[in-house]
Order: C-alpha cells, then sequence, then structure tokens
C-alpha cells in the first residue's frame, strides 16, 4: 500500500510512518498507523482500526488526499507566479 504514495513523492521528502497498539481504548485492543511527510508540506495523518492493516488501509486515502491538496497549492503557486513574470 505504501508503494502506492510513491508517484506523489519528490527525492528530498522524508516518510515516518509509525505502528503501534493501544490497549486502553473502551473497545478493547486497537491499532494505529501515523505517517508524517516532510519536509516541503508537512503532511501528517493518523487512523485507528482493529488490526494493524486495517489501520494502514484506512491511512494511505487519508496521506494521499493530503499530498494531492500540497501538489494542487503547488502548481497554482507556481503558475501565479509564472504569471506575474509575464505581465
Amino acid at each position: 500500500n505504501i508503494d502506492k504514495l510513491q508517484k506523489y513523492l519528490r527525492p528530498e521528502n522524508k516518510v515516518h510512518l509509525e505502528l503501534g497498539a493501544e490497549t486502553k481504548s473502551r473497545a478493547g485492543l486497537r491499532y494505529r498507523a501515523e505517517m508524517t511527510i516532510m519536509p516541503k508540506s508537512e503532511v501528517y495523518a493518523d487512523a485507528y482500526g482493529h488490526d494493524l492493516f486495517e489501520a494502514i488501509d484506512l491511512l494511505m486515502p487519508k496521506v494521499k488526499e493530503q499530498l494531492l491538496q500540497s501538489k494542487d497549492k503547488m502548481i497554482y503557486t507556481q503558475s501565479v507566479f509564472d504569471f506575474t513574470k509575464m505581465v
């Protein structure tokens, strides 16, 4: 699943993935997946599931959405900057 994000990342990006289990929840044992991508536009997302794979599967769409949003912002900023050079 994590390989699917590769096309949205730049070579300078660093990905930190933290996986864990929490026993102090009301629902019993639940698993947590947390991802941070740096340095340019920091992307952070976390998700909880009944097992580790579910937590990771729930995490990936959140990260992908944030990466797409930051990519759209960069494209918009670059296009505005290029337009002001032309004027």
